[in-house]
């Protein structure tokens, strides 16, 4: 029994939510199922219900608590047989709390013999240095299109900008709180990333795609200012246009 969750005791796995939750589900299903992952037995069904017998699946609500880490660690108290795996899935691991992370990180150190970690979140940044040095990190971007729908997503994905007043009064309209404007920020840089894949073999500084990877990934690193979306979105739109002039000139 043997995949690229069993080669290693903790993982991170980094990028949009629905794609990296499909790839460790998929993941489990090709390590437990008979038939590589068929996606329609009790085994592949049992891992999508987290209810498989050697899972063990959390979830913030909203974020996580010391007395679900305890839980976790209860379950890694039992001694495993040689070649018997259990797998503990934190999803949304970017809602560990400091408290929580803490007392997760010396579980991560020193896991059990046959117990595995697989942490998910959106980018590297939201995870604890202490905790991602501990991690194998995948990075999940897939080659296709990704949707992001967002009024105010469409206008650094369309990048036809009307005048600044016409934007502010979009953010007015659809107003966002600063962890929405950090997860559509995070979906973005996903679209313009799978872009530059496209692009690759052109101008790479000059292209759309790189200028918007670039900004975007600033913008990751400086995120709003709690109640500071809205200027944050303003100046974002405004270096962008600046960007994108400059490029074209």
């Amino acid at each position: 029994m043997n995949n690229a969750f069993t080669n290693h005791s903790t993982h991170l796995i980094v990028g949009p939510h629905d794609e990296t939750r499909a790839y460790i589900i998929k993941s489990l299903q090709q390590l437990w199922c008979a038939h590589n992952g068929c996606s329609t037995c009790g085994v592949c069904a049992s891992v999508v219900a987290q209810q498989h017998h050697a899972l063990f699946w959390l979830t913030p609500n909203p974020q996580y608590t010391l007395e679900q880490i305890d839980l976790l660690i209860e379950k890694t108290a039992f001694t495993l047989e040689p070649y018997n795996y259990f797998f503990c899935i934190i999803e949304k691991a970017d809602f560990l709390t400091l408290a929580s992370a803490n007392r997760l990180l010396k579980t991560l150190e020193e896991p059990p013999r046959g117990y595995h970690f697989i942490l998910q979140a959106p980018r590297i940044e939201s995870i604890l240095p202490t905790i991602a040095s501990r991690c194998l990190i995948t990075p999940i971007y897939s080659t296709k299109s990704v949707l992001v729908s967002h009024p105010i997503a469409v206008v650094f994905i369309n990048l036809q900008f009307a005048h600044p007043d016409i934007f502010l009064k979009l953010i007015d309209d659809h107003e966002l709180t600063d962890r929405e404007t950090t997860e559509l920020i995070d979906q973005l840089l996903h679209y313009w990333l799978v872009q530059t894949i496209h692009d690759q073999g052109e101008n790479c500084a000059k292209t759309k795609s790189h200028i918007m990877s670039q900004l975007l990934k600033e913008a990751l690193n400086n995120p709003p200012m709690p109640g500071s979306s809205k200027l944050f979105w303003k100046n974002l739109f405004l270096k962008t246009q600046q960007h994108l002039s400059h490029a074209r000139s």
